[in-house]
């Protein structure tokens, strides 16, 4: 390093020397003295130990013998005084002085001083009494807080700590003094000079806090805008760091004391040493014994946990096997996996749940195992969810062979040789999905129920409004026969006009029958009077039609007690849709366009049944929708002329009635809807 700093040191004499001109060019015309004739004026505090202070009345200190030396190598000739801080700051204010020796640097004295490149990190701390509460500059409100006068924690202290009552002084001595003597709560110093002092106080009662704010930058200055004498002193500066003598000065003021001891010092010195190292001796003599005791009874503790160890061993290699037994016999799917997607390993149930072999399986991403959707919103998962201990949701399952299935999927974060990795659980859910699915479409085919319900109570109220202007046509009917009994034509006129009042007054009466609440007694009636009253809502409807109906109810059929309502619901939704069937099949008038109804009593199951036929030559229904006919929703007409509903709710009435209903069919031929009643419904 000191080979470098010679090589280089003409370099930066040349630099300095270029800047020292440089500077006296721009200050020719300047007021300042001149430094190489004139007697600089430096001074600087008077108490300020080590950097400045007085002894025999005299100056000294690091400051003193730093500008002492900077006159020598720059040829200056100087004078040094220290005098009270406060009346040296002011007296560079006023230009009194060339030089200040040394002065914290701050952005408010940057405007009035021009500070030297080269400094000193000076450190400040809280210097308080060992018994204090104190801990930080928070606990300084409302307390007494010394300072000396004009220092830069004096400054620091007007600014910052507004509630606290500041108490200045002239020197850290007397800061110190006053601090011990316990009249005041604590001082803010620097604080290699706050230590400096109660060291020569001998102040033993004294504890220092951090403060919590960056080192202040402290070297020497010159008035504002003398750059001539600010360059020689930079250039001073550097000429001492570069030939060493910088450093020889700092270590003298803030090195090791190397002054020679006393011959009583060396022996208490020596005492300090020697003592506490026979104490470790005999401390060491001691635990060599007690280790060999010590040693004995650890090897014995180290068999026993060895023995211990092979127990653990044994139990780990046993808790494996119980893990992996689990893991294969578990019935849902298990897959280990890590957090990149890779498959480690797989149990029998994911083997037979993927319908895959294991091979295949650890080959595969776990990516590839589930659908699009839920590949899609795996990366999202994986960076919100999945690194929790438990995540559990539902997703789109995909076996290698492209099936696609429903499941519910389980992870677990699990640690194995200090890598973190899945336990992943899946579950095959597709029964569960059908039996939701199922429970919507009953909900929606109770839905439906109810609007049916609201149409027959609407249908109750139209034919109430229909039947009272029927009575009263009849009654005028009677009267105009009465009258005109002697005229045949209105006679014949009136019995018609009374007979069509008749049929709609029947109609009106089977309107409202068939609109009653389904949860009525049941009521005593015959196959015959249900027919009709059906047909007399149908007949016209099936007659625009060109539909032929042929009706086949023998006498002396026993009477049924039933819903007379839910039992016509069942006929007319059969009529209907042979209606349908018919029109699908026939356009117009055709002589096969016929609807067959009727009635005999079967043996079925020991026992006697009341059977009814629904029978049409429509389309047929196809064989393989024969069997889903009865499903709720399902139809093979278009949205505008079914519901699906129809022989969905039909079937659940004849099963109220502990009866069947079930069709036979041929497509394009025939069409039959067998309507069985048991005979325990039957009334004698």
């Amino acid at each position: 390093m000191i080979k470098i700093m010679k090589l280089i040191k003409p370099y930066i004499l040349c630099a300095v020397i270029f800047i020292s001109l440089a500077f006296s060019a721009v200050s020719a015309n300047a007021t300042y003295p001149d430094p190489y004739k004139d007697v600089l004026v430096v001074k600087g505090d008077w108490n300020y130990p080590p950097f400045e202070f007085k002894k025999d009345g005299k100056p000294t200190g690091f400051n003193v013998d730093l500008m002492r030396a900077v006159a020598r190598v720059m040829n200056l000739h100087i004078k040094i005084e220290l005098d009270d801080w406060p009346k040296v700051r002011r007296e560079l204010m006023q230009g009194k002085i060339d030089i200040i020796t040394g002065i914290n640097y701050s952005r408010d004295r940057d405007k009035y001083i021009d500070f030297c490149d080269t400094n000193i990190k000076v450190f400040h701390s809280i210097f308080i009494r060992k018994n204090s509460r104190i801990n930080s500059i928070e606990d300084l409100a409302d307390k007494t807080v010394i300072v000396q006068e004009g220092d830069i924690m004096h400054d620091y202290a007007k600014k910052n700590l507004k509630h606290s009552k500041l108490i200045s002084v002239d020197s850290h001595l007397e800061a110190m003094r006053l601090l011990a003597s316990g009249k005041y709560d604590c001082a803010l110093l620097a604080r290699i000079q706050g230590i400096y002092s109660a060291s020569l106080l001998k102040l033993d009662s004294i504890r220092t806090i951090e403060l919590n704010m960056r080192p202040q930058l402290y070297s020497p200055a010159v008035n504002e805008g003398n750059i001539e004498l600010l360059a020689i002193l930079d250039e001073g500066l550097q000429l001492l760091k570069v030939t060493g003598e910088y450093e020889k000065i700092r270590e003298k003021w803030f090195g090791l004391d190397r002054q020679k001891l006393s011959s009583y010092e060396i022996f208490i010195y020596t005492a300090w040493i020697l003592i506490p190292l026979l104490l470790i001796l005999a401390v060491v003599l001691y635990f060599s014994y007690f280790l060999k005791k010590q040693v004995k009874k650890k090897t014995a503790d180290l068999k026993a946990g060895l023995k211990a160890y092979e127990i653990a061993v044994n139990a780990l290699h046993e808790s494996e096997l119980k893990y992996r037994t689990l893991f294969n016999t578990s019935n849902d799917a298990i897959f280990l996996e890590t957090l990149q997607g890779d498959i480690l390993d797989c149990n029998e149930a994911a083997c037979k749940l993927m319908k895959a072999d294991k091979d295949t399986l650890l080959s595969m991403k776990a990516l590839d195992l589930v659908g699009e959707k839920t590949a899609r919103i795996i990366p999202k998962i994986l960076n919100k969810k999945i690194l929790v201990d438990e995540y559990s949701d539902e997703a789109e399952g995909k076996r290698p062979n492209g099936e696609l299935f429903p499941t519910e999927v389980t992870t677990r974060m699990i640690d194995i040789e200090t890598e973190k990795l899945l336990l992943v659980y899946v579950r095959d859910i597709t029964v569960r999905k059908q039996a939701e699915n199922d429970k919507h479409e009953l909900e929606a085919q109770l839905r439906q129920q109810q609007k049916l319900e609201a149409i027959g109570t609407l249908a109750s109220g139209v034919a109430h409004e229909i039947n009272n202007p029927i009575n009263i046509v009849m009654n005028y009917a009677e009267l105009i026969k009465d009258v005109c009994i002697q005229n045949d034509s209105a006679t014949e006129y009136a019995s018609e006009i009374i007979s069509e009042s008749n049929r709609i007054a029947t109609i009106v009466k089977n309107l409202l029958s068939f609109s009653r609440h389904e949860k009525e007694l049941r009521e005593t009636t015959t196959i015959e009077e249900i027919v009709e009253s059906t047909l007399s809502l149908t007949r016209k409807i099936l007659s625009k039609d060109h539909i032929t109906l042929e009706v086949d109810i023998p006498k002396g059929l026993p009477m049924i007690a039933c819903h007379k309502q839910q039992i016509m619901q069942v006929l007319m939704n059969l009529l209907t849709n042979a209606k349908d069937a018919l029109n699908q099949r026939y356009d117009g008038y055709d002589k096969n366009k016929l609807i067959k109804i009727s009635s005999s009593v079967i043996d079925h199951q020991d026992q006697k049944w009341l059977r009814m036929v629904v029978a049409d030559s429509g389309t047929g229904i196809p064989e393989d929708m024969l069997e889903r006919i009865f499903d709720p929703f399902f139809t093979s007409k278009s949205r505008t002329k079914g519901t699906g509903l129809g022989l969905s709710v039909s079937h659940g009435i004849m099963q109220d009635h502990a009866g069947r209903l079930h069709a036979e069919s041929k497509e394009n031929q025939y069409t039959k809807f067998y309507m069985d009643l048991p005979f325990k419904t039957f009334v004698e």
